[in-house]
């Protein structure tokens, strides 16, 4: 358990640091209209996009567990 905890502590400290670099360039440039995230171009996507994205995903999840079915050594190696 402890391992995790100071994993954890380790991911959440080094995006901190990733980010504290376009932050503080957020905060020193001119054009203030723009909130932090879009400045860093986070934005939300549009619901059309959402579903061509879970489409995909599916797609490849069903081509992966079939090709588990088709072939015998990748079935061998997925049951190991």
């Amino acid at each position: 358990m402890g391992q995790i905890t100071s994993e954890f502590i380790s991911a959440v400290l080094q995006v901190t640091e990733f980010s504290l670099v376009p932050f503080i360039f957020f905060l020193f440039r001119k054009d203030k209209s723009q909130t932090f995230f879009k400045y860093i171009g986070l934005t939300k996507p549009a619901s059309k996009s959402i579903v061509y994205v879970v489409g995909a995903a599916m797609l490849f999840v069903i081509m992966g567990v079939g090709l588990i079915f088709i072939n015998e050594g990748m079935r061998q190696a997925a049951l190991s």
